[in-house]
C-alpha cells in the first residue's frame, strides 16, 4: 500500500493534460521509495512541515510509518511525534483552508487518526477549534481525542470561541462515564463556556474527587471568581451576577451614552466591579468607547484592560489612532498591552 502511494506521488510529474506535482512532493516521494534512514525520514517530515500543503498530509503519514523505533520510554513513538509536528505546522500555515476532519482523517480505523487529530489541536488556530467542534458534533468516534485536541487548541487562543465547538463539548457534560466526559469538564474551562456553569456546579458534588476538582478549575477559569468547592456559594454568586446583568447593566450602558459626566463615571465604576461574562462586557463597553472622553475614557480603557478580552481590540486600536490627547492614546495602548499579555499567559 505504501509503495503504491509513493508511486502515485511520483507519477504526478508534468505530463500532457496533468497538473505537475510540486518539487517537494516529488523529492519526498522518492525518499519514501528508497532505503532511507529514520533520520532522513524525520528530516523529510520537518521539511514537509515547513513547506508542505494540506495535500501532502497523506505523504507525511507514509513517511512517518517508515520511521523505525526504538522509542524513548514515556515519549511518543518517533514516527508519531514527527508526523504530529509536521502536520500541525501545515495545519497552522493553511488554517483558512483546513478541510472537514472527516475528509482529512479517512476511513475509520486508520492508525494515524489520533495523531492527526492531535496535530489539528497543536496548530492552535480559531479554524482548528471550529473544525474540531464540528467533528465532535458529527461523529461518535474519536471523542476523547477530539476533546483533548480542542483543549490544546483553545489554551493558546483568545476567546470568544466558536459556539458550535462550545455546544458540542458542553453536550458531553451530562454523560458521566462516557468517553470524553472527563476531558470535556476541563475543555469547557479552556473554551470559557459560561453556559456550562450549571452543569459544572452539579459536578462539584461528584463522588470522584478528581472530577470535582476539574469542575472547580473550570468554574474559576470561566468566571474569574474563587469559592472553592462550595456549591452554595457558587450558586449564590452566579445568581447575583445574572441578576445584575439583566437589571443593572443595561441602565449603566445607557448612562455612558448620555451627557451627564457624573452618571458616566458612576456607570463605569459599576461596570468595572464585574468580570463576568468578560467577553460580553468587553463587547458592550467597547461599543460605548467613542462616546467617552477625558477621565471617563481613561477609566473605560482601564476596565477593558482588566477584562482582557480580544473583543475590545478593534475599538481600542481605533481610539489609540484618533486625534485624542496623548494621555488618552496611552490609556488605549495600555489596555491593548494588557489584553495581549493575558493572551500570552493562557
Amino acid at each position: 500500500m505504501l509503495l503504491s502511494l509513493a508511486l502515485s506521488v511520483l507519477a504526478c510529474v508534468p505530463q500532457a493534460g496533468r497538473a505537475p506535482a510540486s518539487g517537494l512532493r516529488t523529492e519526498l516521494g522518492a525518499l519514501a521509495l528508497r532505503e532511507a534512514t529514520s533520520a532522513e525520514l524525520e528530516a523529510g517530515l520537518q521539511r514537509l512541515g515547513r513547506e508542505g500543503t494540506l495535500g501532502d498530509i497523506e505523504l507525511a503519514v507514509m513517511l512517518a510509518a517508515r520511521i523505525e523505533e526504538p522509542q524513548l520510554e514515556g515519549q511518543l513513538p518517533r514516527g508519531e511525534r514527527a508526523l504530529r509536528d509536521a502536520a500541525s505546522a501545515v495545519f497552522a500555515r493553511h488554517a483558512l483552508k483546513l478541510p472537514r476532519l472527516g475528509t482529512l482523517l479517512g476511513e475509520r480505523g486508520q492508525p494515524w487518526r489520533a495523531t492527526l487529530i492531535a496535530a489539528v489541536g497543536d496548530s492552535r488556530t480559531p479554524q482548528a477549534v471550529a473544525r474540531l467542534g464540528e467533528w465532535l458534533g458529527q461523529a461518535d468516534d474519536d471523542v476523547r481525542d477530539t476533546v483533548a485536541a480542542l483543549s490544546q487548541a483553545a489554551r493558546s487562543l483568545q476567546g470568544p470561541f466558536d459556539e458550535r465547538a462550545r455546544a458540542a463539548v458542553r453536550s458531553l457534560l451530562d454523560r458521566p462515564g462516557r468517553p470524553g466526559h472527563r476531558e470535556a469538564v476541563l475543555c469547557v474551562g479552556w473554551l470559557e463556556d459560561d453556559e456550562a456553569l450549571d452543569a459544572l456546579l452539579d459536578l462539584l458534588r461528584s463522588a470522584h474527587p478528581g472530577l470535582a476538582k476539574d469542575a472547580q478549575w473550570s468554574l474559576e477559569r470561566i468566571t474569574g471568581a474563587h469559592f472553592g468547592s462550595d456549591p452554595v456559594a457558587w450558586r449564590r454568586w452566579i445568581a447575583d451576577e445574572r441578576e445584575w446583568r439583566l437589571e443593572v447593566l443595561p441602565g449603566a450602558l445607557d448612562d455612558l451614552l448620555g451627557d451627564n459626566a457624573g452618571a458616566q463615571a458612576r456607570a463605569l465604576n459599576e461596570i468595572a466591579r464585574h468580570r463576568f461574562p468578560r467577553h460580553e462586557l468587553a463587547t458592550r463597553l467597547s461599543a460605548r468607547l467613542s462616546a467617552l472622553d477625558g477621565d471617563r475614557f481613561t477609566c473605560a480603557c482601564a476596565a477593558l484592560g482588566e477584562l482582557g478580552s480580544s473583543t475590545a481590540g478593534e475599538a481600542l486600536r481605533q481610539a489609540s489612532a484618533q486625534a485624542r490627547p496623548a494621555t488618552a492614546r496611552l490609556a488605549a495602548a495600555g489596555a491593548l498591552a494588557r489584553i495581549a499579555g493575558r493572551a500570552s499567559r493562557r
